[in-house]
């Protein structure tokens, strides 16, 4: 019988947390204490853009719950990669000793993969550039070998970008 407890929810969590993406925003839950449940709220890239399935339907739906049993019909590429890594991590400890044929199912508990949800759709954030500015001065500090004009001396290299930044918001805020 298929069963998930909040002990096994939590320890799921730190094997998901390894091969899911930083930038992406997730959630996990138990449902009806047999359903394992990764919703992805928010990402770097844009998931329901790049599903295939929603594609082809031209559907303009802002979330997906995802066939975790032909994630090549969802996704491909890099993105089918990171999702096929999410689906094992969720399956970790795992079993599955179904018949079909026989009607016997025996799992160890059942898994679901969504991309936002209908109360709360997904959010496709662009990860930010780079602020040029920022590097244009730390070339100009290493071609020069000398510090801007106000910049303590001793800084290391975290300490030399933290200062700039706050040079640069005094300078845009005049």
């Amino acid at each position: 019988m298929a069963y998930m407890n909040q002990e096994n929810k939590e320890r799921l969590r730190l094997e998901i947390a390894k091969v899911m993406p930083k930038a992406w925003k997730w959630t996990l839950a138990v449902r009806h204490h047999s359903t394992l449940v990764l919703t992805v709220r928010q990402a770097d890239v844009d998931l329901i853009d790049k599903n295939l399935a929603l594609k082809s339907r031209n559907d303009d739906s802002k979330y997906r719950s995802l066939n975790e049993y032909n994630l090549q019909g969802e996704y491909s590429g890099k993105l089918l990669k990171i999702f096929e890594g999410i689906k094992g991590a969720m399956n970790v400890g795992n079993h599955d000793n179904s018949d079909v044929q026989t009607d016997y199912f025996d799992v160890g508990w059942y898994i679901d993969i969504n991309v936002g949800e209908s109360r709360s759709p997904f959010r496709y954030v662009p990860a930010k550039k780079p602020d040029n500015r920022i590097h244009e001065l730390m070339f100009e500090i290493g071609k020069n070998a000398t510090h801007p004009a106000g910049m303590p001396e001793g800084l290391d290299e975290a300490g030399q970008i933290a200062w700039m930044k706050n040079r640069i918001a005094e300078l845009e805020a005049k």
